[in-house]
């Protein structure tokens, strides 16, 4: 109001003079119009009452006001992120103003203090905010999407428009790039879990662990010596989608000509991109089935034939494995070797490390064994080792299959050698014996013949000397000659003993013993008369008086000696040339000389052998005889119809070094009342008498009552690896009331001898 503020009507005047004002006051807050009730009060004597009041209007002059929402993080993670809204007026309105802040579909709530109130004549207000909450999208979006935080505002006298995105970035929310939402993970899968490793096939899928905002390109890669990828190799998967069914990559086996004990197996892998990015790719395993059969195994020697060699210097032949193809284990053989045709273990040795390794993968065998030869002196056929293996490890490949080295033999032929025991002796009944001795030993049994020479000597019925297998010499077995006097008084002669050998790997040549025959003046030379036969005597029975010869020529008085003693039981007459008796104990074949010696002191000698055999027919003791009248009940009588004899076969191992007997059982299909005698003898078949079995005749006799006998036929030793060999006993020339029904029997000799 103005400083002046009365107003004069004067007397007789209807207008009032003087000036009084009302002046509206601005202000920045919105409000309503304003009214001013103006009045007046009267003085004076005019008796005039007081006006009625009039009212003045003062017009608003501010617009409503706007509202502008902040938030208190300008970018949150879309996964949950939240942040705080306030508002603030343009300017202040005279009522007070309620902003409601409203949610955004996919982008964010709003808790449940939506409301933000600025009192009357206030623009704001920090003590109340309102909360919001992100919602995920789950869609990787590599720039997050922005957001206008809105809401509504009102009050009693009017509100302006609310600003939200238009205003800077204070009024607008952006979402975390990936904060909320990683990047997807691929994950590969194939349509067969396993295929055949020789061309099968099977096809790639991809799936997203969550959808991208982008279209995603995933690249199948191809793993050498594994699979290939087909032309089809990548795999599309549009924005938003997390897979493509229609969408696959073909891979196809690769053959490795392994085989696989355990199947194979390989992942399946790629590369995947996508403009807004991709997270890791998971791969698929992938099984290879195997086609390929266990891998066979070949030892192989090299050399293949190798020589004895001498000491120094031995031949040595390698071995080494392969596989026909790989295994995907290793493959371990452990070599052996074994004396084969003609060997023995001490012809060879097979080195301390006996083990050849393949490894997994591979074809040819690591690691070095060898066979070494070991020399001899001993001629012998080549022989054979042979090589094998066994396998051991988890490959499943079989022993392979044997192979064989063989030895050379590196000793020529072995020469023999003859050598007499006198190098002189007298021409007129006189006699030595020849031994032999081979240059080296052979493999086999040597027989040396010693050959007679007319008009020299005559040789014995033990013209053959044998040397055995791997032996030089025999000094148990010679042969004898006697020297043959010659007509006439000519002086001494000199001839060589000679004779031929064989065996049947081969001998070489025959070198013969010089032997001095000395002159005996004619046919009036000193000089026993005649030789002796070979002696063979049967223990407990009487020998057939055997007469020596008696010494012819000489000088004065003869006087005899017989080397060495008679057997146990045998004598010579006080003459001295009769011998006669009954062996009471077996003796072996010994070799005796009968010399006569004459007044001046010359010998002449003459040798011969006697072996004393152990009775032929030694069983039970026989049945004491039955009286032969009458005869007892049972008993063929003499007239009545002969007994049948038969004769069994035997078999028997061959001894350990010692002389072993084959028993042949002779039998009467029933007893006689007289006794019964057949005769018996040997024959060679396969095996060979004097060699394999000692050569038997006799007589085998049936006491009255007795049907049962036994011949035993002395079975020798040997050393020689060979088949069974056989012999024949006979019955012959049967006395009494007898047939024979089974004449012949066949005498097996089993061989014990290990190569």
């Amino acid at each position: 109001l103005s400083s002046t503020t009365t107003l004069s009507i004067a007397a007789g005047a209807t207008s009032s003079t003087g000036t009084v004002t009302v002046t509206a006051v601005d202000n920045t807050t919105d409000a309503p119009d304003k009214e001013v009730t103006v009045t007046a009060a009267v003085s004076g004597d005019s008796g005039i009452a007081a006006p009625a009041s009039v009212t003045l209007t003062i017009e608003d002059d501010e617009a409503a006001p706007g509202v502008t929402l902040a938030v208190a993080d300008s970018a949150i993670a879309e996964n949950g992120g939240t942040t705080t809204v306030t508002a603030t007026l343009s300017h202040a309105s005279s009522a007070a103003t309620t902003i409601t802040i409203q949610p955004v579909t996919g982008a964010f709530t709003v808790g449940t203090d939506a409301t933000i109130t600025i009192a009357a004549g206030e623009t704001a207000n920090a003590a109340d905010s309102v909360t919001i909450t992100t919602v995920n999208d789950a869609i990787n979006n590599l720039d997050g999407p922005t957001v206008t935080v809105g809401g509504t505002a009102q009050n009693s006298h009017g509100v302006g428009t609310v600003t939200g995105a238009r205003l800077a970035l204070t009024g607008t929310l952006v979402l975390d790039r990936e904060t909320g939402e990683a990047e997807p993970g691929v994950t590969l899968a194939v349509a067969d879990s396993a295929i055949d490793e020789n061309g099968g096939t099977t096809t790639v899928t991809a799936t997203l662990s969550h959808a991208s905002s982008a279209a995603t390109t995933i690249t199948v890669t191809a793993v050498d010596g594994a699979y290939t990828v087909g032309s089809d190799a990548t795999i599309e998967i549009a924005a938003g989608e997390t897979a493509n069914t229609a969408d696959t990559a073909t891979i196809t086996a690769v053959n490795d000509d392994v085989d696989n004990v355990v199947n194979r197996t390989a992942t399946v892998s790629g590369t995947a991109q996508n403009s807004q990015g991709v997270g890791t790719v998971t791969g698929a395993s992938l099984t290879l089935t195997d086609d390929e059969a266990t891998p066979t195994a070949t030892l192989a020697l090299s050399p293949e034939t190798i020589d004895e060699h001498d000491g120094t210097n031995p031949g040595k032949a390698t071995v080494t494995a392969t596989l026909n193809r790989a295994s995907s284990e290793a493959v371990t053989l452990t070599v052996s070797a074994a004396a084969g045709t003609n060997a023995a273990a001490g012809d060879f040795s097979l080195s301390s490390t006996a083990t050849l390794t393949i490894a997994a993968g591979a074809t040819s065998s690591t690691g070095e064994v060898t066979v070494t030869a070991v020399d001899n002196t001993v001629d012998a056929p080549d022989k054979e080792v042979t090589v094998s293996a066994a396998v051991s490890g988890d490959s499943g490949v079989a022993a392979p299959a044997s192979v064989t080295l063989t030895i050379e033999d590196d000793e020529a032929a072995p020469g023999v050698t003859l050598a007499v025991a006198d190098s002189a002796i007298d021409e007129s009944g006189g006699s030595t014996t020849v031994t032999a001795t081979l240059s080296h030993a052979s493999s086999e049994t040597t027989t040396i013949t010693v050959t007679a020479v007319d008009g020299a000597y005559t040789v014995g019925e033990d013209a053959t000397i044998e040397i055995a297998a791997g032996e030089t010499a025999n000094a148990a077995d010679t042969a004898g000659i006697a020297a043959v006097a010659d007509a006439e008084s000519t002086g001494d002669r000199t001839v060589t003993v000679t004779g031929t050998a064989q065996n049947s790997h081969g001998v070489g040549t025959v070198t013969g013993a010089e032997l001095t025959l000395r002159d005996g003046g004619g046919v009036m030379g000193f000089a026993l008369s005649g030789a002796v036969e070979d002696q063979e005597w049967t223990q407990g029975q009487a020998i057939m008086q055997l007469t020596l010869p008696a010494a012819t020529g000489g000088d004065g008085a003869v006087s005899y000696a017989l080397m060495p003693e008679l057997p146990s039981g045998v004598s010579r007459d006080a003459a001295g040339r009769e011998v006669s008796g009954t062996p009471d104990a077996t003796q072996m074949e010994t070799e005796y000389t009968w010399r006569a010696t004459d007044g001046g002191g010359a010998t002449a000698d003459v040798t011969f052998t006697i072996e004393v055999l152990a009775d032929a027919v030694r069983d039970e003791p026989p049945v004491p005889p039955v009286a032969s009248s009458p005869p007892a009940p049972g008993l063929v009588p003499p007239a009545a119809v002969a007994v049948k004899v038969s004769i069994g076969d035997a078999s028997i191992m061959e001894g350990d070094g010692r002389r072993v007997d084959a028993k042949f059982t002779v039998k009467l299909d029933q007893a006689s009342a007289a006794p019964v005698t057949v005769g018996f003898a040997t024959r060679d078949d396969t095996a060979t008498a004097g060699a394999d079995y000692a050569q038997r005749a006799g007589t085998v006799t049936f006491a009255p009552g007795e049907t049962q006998r036994t011949i035993a036929v002395p079975v020798l030793p040997d050393t020689t690896v060979e088949a069974n060999e056989e012999f024949v006993v006979a019955l012959v020339e049967q006395e009494g009331a007898a047939v024979l029904e089974r004449a012949m029997a066949r005498g097996t000799i089993g061989d014990n001898d290990v190569a």
